[in-house]
């Protein structure tokens, strides 16, 4: 083409501009009172919605003129809003502009992505939805501040179509915080199916109440009365709205705080209008920001022409305010911080007033529209007996003058506080307290503005596993004991009831194993007793399936990995799960059996200097008796409980005194612990009791105490149920190890209970 013809075509294009603007100017107003823009510029000539058309008509115009086929232009249909979707080429994700915010977000595959649409309310025609190729959806250069964000789109499912402007599902996404140089992300919004809106707008003293303009403010959401005064919306996104009434020569009337629910059609109550004979006007707080970040913000008013006097308050009674020249800008300084709401209203030169105005903002210094303070810190898991938690490395803001640590994310019961760079906050020190916990900060400046609340999860670590790599392998019925600062755990026998004579050593601040080799060691037994001399171990008794019951023992060194067998002469008579102690210097041997049937009623005591056996004196002592639960208190045996050679259990109690080589009996314990194949250990002041079998499998403690003759239930329950395992008490913590489960049989798994 020619350049003379391009000439041609552009001027021709020019002389049609210019007479469609003309006409909409001069002979069609109402058409551009369909594409409201931003407040901009002077405010002398607004239209119903506060908004000024003519300043961007010649553009407005350009566009309709540009696109001639009207694809996505704006109605005033009643059916709700005519925000479109298409499938045109998804955008690259845009980088997010320093000066700017954007907001993206992601929808579930039930949506119809060639229908999603949407728009910042207030920015309907510029500040649109698109497509990005990650299958995203963002809007770009948002300006900073609190925005509410609109979202629509079609189910997959719909039977509605693209040539359709109505959708069927949306959402209005409320006070989207939007900072400059920051991406807002939504996540996934679930679109759920729209509610519609209806109700009666009647003109006072009228009967035909056509043509009043109803719209939600800031969308593209409009409808007019019927003659009976009758509107609908059918499309309306789910969640909160305003609706704004408005007709010429009559005050605006407006419902706010309109919940839409899905699906749903919410009824309003008739809303009447009365006719306007004074001035009217608006008002714009901090340029219509969300968000300042001063109790001292920017006021811009506008008022018709008639307007001379104003007044203004944060009540809407005005109560206290006073009649003032009208001023197009001025200052304004809240006392507090918060959602605030400032009201204006005005007069003409006749008194007549108006109806009163109204901006809102959110005074909120943490929130600079630039960057967002988060507090960051970090804090570590803690284990029993320790239940005081540090919070480390707090990020402190520079205009804070307290803070608030809490484990509740509502703060109950804390209290601000000086602001520190580390923080101990403690929990109960009990098994209750067991697991994660959630701490919570937050910061407030002078002025009592808060800061975002960051929150950070820690493990109060009451259980811990013993770690299976390099571990014995399964067993039950196995002895353990512990050296002070590793657990030796040998002998025992697997489900096939073979006989094992190996074992290992487990170090809990390594968390690894040693084994044990069987080579040397003493013939291979399973319900054998084991002792700590202090720097030995000495097994001794059991039951080997070839032999039958065993009444050897030998001394194990784990220096050097030796064995030494220890002299039968004089030895009680071989036996099984019978009990044994050690006293600081010697062994001392009681009860157990050499078959079901038959216990024993005596025993015997081991002095490993000499390597030699003396008798163990049973005048006033116990029956005889299998299984009994035998513990060292440092100066006394306890022989608890047992079993007799009818099965019968036994619930008495005695203690023996090897300095005078005498029995004492102690009060009669109740007969609530009627268990057996249970694991005890001596906690320093009482006999724990665990697992074992009564009428069913138990996962349950209990803990007697001698001195007041009392049963207790363990303030915790084992996360399985056990029997045969062994169980040594370290002075902070149990480890179990080992025995078999009700559901899964022997095994060689490990437990720490670190103890309160």
């Amino acid at each position: 083409m020619s350049k003379l013809k391009i000439i041609k075509a552009f001027l021709k294009k020019l002389i049609n501009i210019i007479i469609l603007f003309m006409f909409l100017v001069v002979l069609q107003p109402e058409i551009l009172n369909q594409y409201p823009t931003k407040l901009l510029g002077n405010f002398t000539d607004f239209d119903r919605r506060g908004k000024k058309p003519m300043r961007n008509a010649f553009i407005l115009i350009l566009s309709l003129s540009l696109n001639s086929c009207g694809s996505g232009s704006k109605s005033g249909s009643v059916e709700g809003s005519t925000e479109t979707g298409s499938c045109s080429a998804p955008i690259d994700v845009p980088t997010v502009p320093a000066a700017a915010g954007q907001f993206a977000f992601t929808l579930p595959d039930t949506i119809d992505s060639c229908s999603v649409g949407g728009y910042v309310v207030g920015y309907e025609g510029v500040l649109r939805v698109e497509q990005t190729t990650e299958g995203s959806f963002v809007i770009n250069n948002i300006p900073a501040g609190q925005l509410d964000i609109i979202i629509t789109g079609n189910g997959s499912d719909a039977s509605l179509s693209l040539d359709k402007k109505e959708k069927d599902r949306g959402i209005r996404v409320k006070k989207s915080k939007i900072l400059n140089g920051v991406k807002t992300d939504g996540g996934k919004i679930d679109l759920p199916k729209v509610g519609v809106i209806t109700g009666r707008a009647l003109l006072n003293e009228q009967t035909d109440h056509a043509g009043i303009d109803v719209y939600i403010p800031g969308t593209d959401y409009i409808a007019k009365t019927d003659s009976g005064g009758r509107f609908a919306f059918s499309a309306v996104p789910v969640g909160t709205h305003n609706l704004y009434f408005e007709k010429d020569g009559y005050h605006r009337g407006q419902v706010e705080e309109i919940d839409v629910t899905e699906s749903s059609e919410t009824k309003l109550d008739d809303i009447t209008l009365v006719i306007s004979t004074g001035a009217e006007g608006l008002i714009v707080i901090e340029n219509g920001a969300a968000i300042a970040n001063s109790r001292t913000v920017s006021i811009v008013v506008g008022a018709t022409e008639d307007a001379v006097l104003m007044k203004y308050s944060e009540s809407n009674t005005f109560e206290g305010a006073s009649w003032k020249p009208v001023k197009s800008s001025m200052q304004y300084t809240f006392d507090s911080q918060g959602e605030k709401k400032l009201y204006v209203k005005f007069a003409n030169a006749n008194g007549l007033e108006s109806s009163p105005y109204s901006d809102t903002v959110t005074i909120d210094i943490f929130s600079d529209g630039t960057t967002l303070f988060s507090p960051s810190y970090s804090v570590a898991s803690v284990v029993p007996p320790n239940s005081t938690f540090t919070l480390s490395a707090i990020a402190l803001p520079t205009n804070a003058t307290a803070m608030m640590v809490s484990t509740s994310s509502t703060f109950s019961g804390a209290s601000w506080e000086a602001i520190a760079a580390q923080k101990q906050i403690s929990v109960p020190a009990n098994y209750s307290s067991c697991g994660s916990k959630t701490f919570y900060v937050k910061f407030k400046d002078k002025d009592g503005f808060e800061s975002p609340i960051e929150s950070k999860s820690a493990e109060l670590n009451c259980w811990q596993s013993v770690s299976r790599s390099g571990a014995p392998s399964a067993r039950e019925r196995h002895s353990a004991v512990w050296t002070g600062s590793q657990m030796i755990i040998w002998g025992g026998t697997t489900t096939t009831s073979d006989d094992l004579g190996d074992g290992g050593i487990y170090s809990p601040s390594a968390g690894t194993w040693s084994l044990i080799s069987a080579s040397g060691s003493p013939t291979p037994r399973w319900q054998h007793k084991a002792i700590w001399t202090g720097n030995k171990m000495i097994i001794w008794g059991g039951y080997n399936s070839s032999t039958g019951s065993l009444n050897t023992g030998s001394i194990y060194d784990p220096e050097n990995g030796s064995w030494t067998s220890i002299s039968t002469t004089n030895a009680p008579s071989a036996r099984n799960r019978h009990g044994m102690v050690w006293t600081g210097s010697k062994m001392i041997v009681f009860g157990g059996c050499a078959s079901e049937n038959s216990p024993f009623g005596d025993g015997g005591i081991y002095d490993p200097s000499l390597d030699t056996w003396s008798s163990l004196s049973m005048t006033n002592g116990p029956s005889a008796r299998t299984e009994p639960a035998v513990v060292w208190t440092g100066t006394e045996m306890i022989v608890w409980g047992g079993m007799d050679g009818s099965y019968v259990r036994k619930f008495d109690a005695y203690a023996y005194n090897p300095t005078t080589n005498q029995w004492r009996t102690l009060t009669s314990s109740p007969s609530t612990e009627n268990r057996q194949y249970y694991s005890y250990v001596w906690d320093g002041a009482n006999l724990q009791i665990w697992g074992g079998i009564t009428s069913a499998w138990q996962n349950t403690g209990s803990v007697f105490n001698f001195s007041s003759n009392s049963w207790a239930s363990a303030s915790i329950n084992l996360s399985w149920k056990p029997a045969y395992q062994t169980i040594v008490s370290t002075g902070t913590a149990l480890i179990f190890w080992g025995g078999t489960e009700d559901t899964k049989g022997v095994n060689n798994d490990g437990y720490i209970l670190n103890e309160f």
